[in-house]
């Protein structure tokens, strides 16, 4: 299992530290012990999931080290100093690109499977991403600001399902008649049933916004080296494991300004960074223009626009196309049917020298 490689390289670090000298395939035993697995065959067979389980008992799992530590021929203290490092070296912050790329692939597809059953615990198997949930905010509360964007992403996801279908909007009322021991159809009676859990994906994504408030988010890796031409840094840091959607972020975004759970000062700040991370992915007139015309300087617009120039997209040349009305194929001059305008309309830069363009083309990386 490759996820526990570069954890089981710390653990024997740890271990050769206080001299105790372990063989690497008695370390992914002692760590399936830790897990509660009889064997490392029995965790790889379990899967990627088994490494994010919560263990609910510490000294229970130690002492599963310990004994392992034992079968394997190993003397009762280099077990036991076996088991207290493997438990002090031990976090999830291990296998956190496993877990944004097992979330990720599902496309926030699941938040259909949730029901009332969720905060009951009575999910079955992978059907629930309940611990998905979990895991995230154990990361966050370790540092890991990843985690708190994606956390933040799925959590509007899942509401966003929800208002995106109008027979949940009544969700509150029919809870409240169900509450007065009123008798519901089947159909309202799953409504009602909804509105706990959107009641409380409202209020984390709540106290999860005021975080961002606070403290920002953390923008793509991509957007520091043109930041830094121009002297500029995201306050929070940047991305490093998660490799995730700009168009995915920039939504969530738009879904938090139009609650009204973060401010449009703050929604401006953040759009910026994962707008650039959008136009270094996927360059475009209508991304590029829409960023040179949130920028406050000469300096900045005319360095976006060099940038597009070195990246094919000129924001000063027109780019008018006739479609179709009916069909929505491009108009190729001929017959008379209903037209439409679409494409992209230039935009003006203001004037500086030539010295000056210069030097800004000068800072691009």
């Amino acid at each position: 299992m490759k996820s526990l490689r570069p954890f089981i390289y710390e653990l024997s670090s740890s271990l050769n530290k206080h001299n105790i000298a372990v063989k690497k395939s008695s370390l992914y035993e002692l760590v399936s012990a830790y897990l509660g697995f009889k064997s490392y065959a029995a965790l790889k067979q379990s899967g990627l999931k088994a490494l994010f389980g919560v263990i609910d008992n510490v000294e229970v799992a130690k002492g599963q080290v310990f004994d392992r530590g034992l079968k394997l021929g190993l003397a009762a203290d280099a077990a036991l100093n076996c088991a207290n490092l493997l438990n002090d070296t031990f976090s999830i912050r291990w296998f956190k690109k496993e877990l944004f790329d097992l979330i990720l692939a599902d496309q926030f597809d699941f938040y259909h499977k949730y029901d009332f059953e969720y905060l009951e615990g009575d999910f079955e198997d992978d059907e629930a991403p309940s611990w998905y949930i979990d895991l995230l905010s154990n990361l966050y509360q370790q540092g890991c600001k990843e985690s708190f964007l994606l956390l933040v992403c799925l959590c509007s996801s899942i509401l966003q399902s929800y208002d995106e279908n109008l027979a949940y909007q009544s969700a509150k009322y029919w809870f409240d008649r169900l509450n007065a021991g009123k008798e519901l159809s089947d159909m309202h009676l799953d409504i009602a049933k909804s509105y706990p859990i959107i009641s409380h994906f409202e209020t984390m994504l709540k106290e999860l916004s005021q975080e961002i408030e606070e403290h920002g988010l953390i923008a793509p890796k991509s957007t520091a080296p043109l930041l830094g031409a121009l002297n500029k840094s995201c306050e929070c840091g940047y991305t490093d494991e998660l490799v995730i959607s700009n168009h995915l972020v920039l939504e969530t975004l738009s879904y938090l300004e139009n609650k009204n759970f973060i401010s449009v000062d703050c929604f401006t700040d953040q759009h910026h960074y994962w707008e650039i991370g959008l136009l270094i992915d996927e360059p475009s007139n209508f991304v590029l223009s829409d960023l040179i015309s949130s920028c406050d300087t000469n300096e900045e617009k005319w360095f976006w626009h060099l940038w597009g120039l070195a990246n094919d997209v000129d924001v000063t040349e027109d780019n008018i196309v006739a479609y179709h009305a009916y069909t929505g194929e491009v108009w190729d001059g001929e017959g008379d049917a209903p037209l439409e305008i679409g494409g992209y309309q230039a935009i003006n830069l203001p004037s500086i020298s030539e010295q000056e363009r210069l030097r800004i083309e000068s800072l691009l990386p």
